[in-house]
């Protein structure tokens, strides 16, 4: 019976696990460039998980369809891509699938595994979008990486999303949590064309993200002081009876 009393206690100590919800705003001054050019980044902390976000799109290669990064942008409240094959004019600056048949996407890399609930726009051209998680600890793309074999390497497709707008947040149906997520223009590596969903006609600024994550709630010290209180009273009350 002391034992399993003390167990208890030991319990009380120890935090209990809680969903915990980050909102992501890409519009504030904490969502900043890290530098200028191809390869930037963006490094963000909201309540204790950070991100890491990276432009991408499929521009390298003889047959341009090898991934290499791009440049991220901010425009107003939203983040856009240049990738390299094109410039810094409208739609080109938008992560988009209009022209020089590249698809472009976001990486999206949390310090946690989290389940990406919703994503708004700022801007968007059509608004076809793709959402794909990866199961596992992702080790980056190489330079055999291509929109061909992206499914075959761990990703998973989340969602397809048609005519995405930019009055309200788009919910995914998320269910999994992962530490890598991916936000692109719809592209058919993620499913088939139909219901209103078309290729190459896409472009969107993310403006924001709403996540899911474990967090850890940790005993109020009021509460520890007492609960070693009684701990103690148990441990003095077994002494004397021996």
């Amino acid at each position: 019976m002391f034992k399993k009393s003390l167990l208890i206690i030991i319990s009380l100590f120890a935090g209990s696990a809680m969903a915990g919800t980050e909102t992501w705003d890409f519009g504030t001054a904490d969502a900043a460039l890290d530098s200028w050019g191809m390869g930037n980044s963006i490094t963000m902390n909201v309540g204790g998980v950070e991100l890491v976000i990276s432009g991408w799109s499929d521009t390298g290669g003889s047959s341009d369809n090898r991934f290499e990064t791009g440049q991220l942008m901010k425009y107003g409240n939203g983040i856009g891509l240049i990738n390299r094959d094109e410039g810094d004019n409208d739609p080109n600056h938008s992560i988009d699938s209009r022209y020089s048949n590249d698809y472009d996407f976001l990486l999206l890399e949390f310090d946690t595994a989290v389940r990406l609930d919703e994503f708004g726009l700022s801007w968007r051209m059509d608004g076809d979008m793709s959402v794909a998680s990866y199961n596992g600890d992702f080790a980056g793309f190489d330079s055999s990486s291509t929109w061909a074999n992206l499914i075959s390497s761990g990703w998973e497709t989340t969602g397809n999303y048609n005519n995405v707008g930019t009055s309200s947040y788009q919910a995914t149906g998320a269910s999994t949590y992962s530490k890598t997520w991916l936000i692109s223009t719809f592209n058919a590596a993620f499913g088939t064309p139909d219901g209103g969903l078309d290729l190459g006609d896409d472009g969107f600024k993310l403006k924001g993200l709403v996540t899911t994550s474990p967090q850890l709630t940790q005993v109020s010290e009021p509460t520890v002081l007492l609960i070693f209180s009684l701990g103690l009273v148990m441990l003095f009350g077994r002494a004397r009876r021996r």
